[in-house]
């Protein structure tokens, strides 16, 4: 069991780090600073809290005051001090996360972060991280491998790593049960082969993540991780970014559509937007559907405005990408992207959030939602959107009325998300499935202290203020065709075998300017029926 006499958290303790973090032109929020001062006394911290408040604070801070104490012993409480050269290793799911997290550990606060992955691992990486690099930020798959074992057997290395992170930790549950990702379920065992601590504890964690919610989530974070209550700090601030609009819509083209006028709006609203697809094959085509649509509309240097996201481009495409949104809030850019974007991303100008589809728990909806607004001074009034599909409201009052379990869990709907679409207050629901406290202690850091606290008004989300009804189009109903006078389905496959290779012709005239544009663009399979059932005599004789 950890030591219950605080050393570091206590008014001597808050003074001293205090006065560390400003030698580097650092002010601690109260709550990093109740969290980095629970981290020095060798306790695990599980943090809680919404998405851009400042949870890497946890990792950077308390890193930085070990570094200070390890090298003036003298600064030490009670003689408790940190290993030479301090190093913490930290699991970060994403590689875009890596880089954001790792940029901001070195030019924001000056520390020696490095990023261990698929593209980065060396050998002579894996071989400096042994006496080298305060940070080390790497993914689970990584963790697994033979040459991370090796590094736990450097001497070195064992001398000086003294805490172990985990962002995202809500990732246990839905990249790890799923088996998406199922290297996340190992590492409670990963954290084993770590040196022992104080009174042979194992190596203390800081856990954090903006969704953990109480009931099967929190257990399972707990019992792959191998933490006790009692036995661990939980620190749950609210997760409901109440600046944030939230506004529900049902997707009424369907995912597997190539159209979709319900996402018009995008073009003309003048936003920064990141639209959340869940595969790349759905994310492809709402990009043809809004390119297409922009060169109708006359819309200049689309290249740049409008971009996919995903793992088949390039780093070098996709670092550009984020660097349009991140750098240039002057210029509209609408980024179309799958789940590799949904934690941890940090951008100051993302304005909108739009989320196609069902998502697969609340925890992933929020996490997409979180992207938004991250710099309440350069975007205040960030929007969160979700497109639900046409089912998703009946899945959810099946699975809320179902009193059989395994029928109930036959919808492939998660319970979380079935609550969501019930509630009419969206924010509320929000609030209990988190068990959110109804008000967060308020901040009186020198940065927050003279700060007027907002005051929220009533709720504004589309459930407490229902949008009025949006026109949708439909096609006009078509006569049937008199007896007789009808085609066959045969008749219409030979039509569409006819006119492909001409439609094919049309798009290699200029392959340059189709990078976006499918053949199907110049010759819809509608127009093709249509050409078959209502032939031009003139036009059927040039049919090769």
């Amino acid at each position: 069991m950890e030591s219950d006499t605080p050393v570091y958290n206590t008014p001597e303790g808050q003074e001293l780090v205090k006065a560390i973090l400003a030698e580097q032109g650092i002010i601690a929020h109260d709550f990093q600073m109740q969290g980095v001062l629970i981290i020095l006394d060798d306790r695990t911290l599980v943090a809680t809290m919404a998405t851009g408040s400042g949870k890497t604070g946890f990792f950077a801070f308390s890193m930085l005051a070990m570094l200070a104490i390890s090298k003036n012993p003298s600064l030490a409480l009670k003689g408790k001090t940190f290993p030479k050269d301090p190093a913490m290793v930290v699991v970060v799911p994403t590689k875009a996360l890596q880089e954001d997290m790792c940029n901001n550990l070195r030019n924001r606060y000056g520390l020696d972060a490095v990023i261990i992955n698929g593209d980065t691992a060396t050998k002579e990486l894996w071989h400096s991280c042994q006496k080298l690099h305060s940070i080390i930020l790497i993914g689970p798959e990584q963790m697994t491998k033979s040459e991370f074992r090796e590094l736990l057997d450097s001497k070195a290395f064992t001398a000086r790593v003294c805490r172990l992170g985990i962002d995202e930790v809500h990732l246990i549950c839905s990249w790890g049960e799923s088996r998406l990702r199922s290297d996340f379920l190992q590492l409670g065992h990963i954290r084993s082969r770590f040196p022992r601590f104080s009174h042979n504890n194992p190596i203390p964690l800081i856990v954090t993540s903006a969704t953990i919610r109480e009931g099967h989530p929190m257990t399972t974070i707990c019992n792959t991780l191998g933490l006790v209550w009692g036995q661990f700090h939980l620190l749950r601030r609210s997760n409901l970014r109440r600046d944030m609009q939230i506004i529900v819509r049902v997707l009424t083209s369907g995912p597997a559509n190539v159209s979709f006028p319900e996402l018009d709006w995008i073009l003309d609203s003048g936003r920064n937007t990141v639209i959340f697809c869940k595969t790349i094959g759905f994310g492809f085509r709402v990009g043809a559907y809004l390119w297409r649509k922009g060169i109708t509309k006359g819309i200049k240097d689309l290249p740049s405005k409008l971009r996919l996201f995903n793992s088949l481009n390039s780093n070098k495409f996709n670092q550009e990408t984020l660097g349009f949104l991140n750098t240039d809030p002057s210029t509209p850019r609408i980024i179309i992207s799958t789940d590799v974007l949904s934690v941890g991303w940090d951008s100051p100008n993302t304005e909108d959030v739009v989320v196609l589809g069902d998502p697969d728990t609340l925890d992933d909806l929020l996490q997409k939602w979180g992207r938004a607004g991250r710099d309440h001074s350069k975007v205040p009034d960030p929007r969160a959107f979700l497109y639900h599909t046409r089912t998703a409201i009946a899945t959810a009052q099946t699975v809320m009325n179902s009193q059989d379990v395994q029928k109930a869990a036959a919808t492939s709907m998660d319970i979380s998300m079935a609550e969501f679409h019930v509630a009419l207050c969206k924010s509320g629901a929000i609030d209990v499935l988190y068990d959110n406290p109804a008000t967060d202690i308020p901040c009186v850091c020198e940065n927050c202290k003279d700060k007027v606290v907002p005051t929220w008004g009533s709720c504004n989300c589309s459930g407490c203020m229902p949008e009025a009804p949006i026109p949708t189009w439909k096609k006009p109903s078509k006569p049937r065709a008199k007896r007789n006078q009808g085609i066959s389905k045969a008749m219409l496959e030979l039509a569409l075998r006819r006119f492909t290779p001409i439609r094919q012709k049309i798009f290699d005239a200029d392959p340059m300017k189709n990078v976006w544009l499918p053949p199907e663009y110049y010759l819809p399979d509608e127009d093709i029926n249509t050409l078959a059932k209502h032939p031009a005599p003139h036009f059927i004789t040039a049919i090769p």
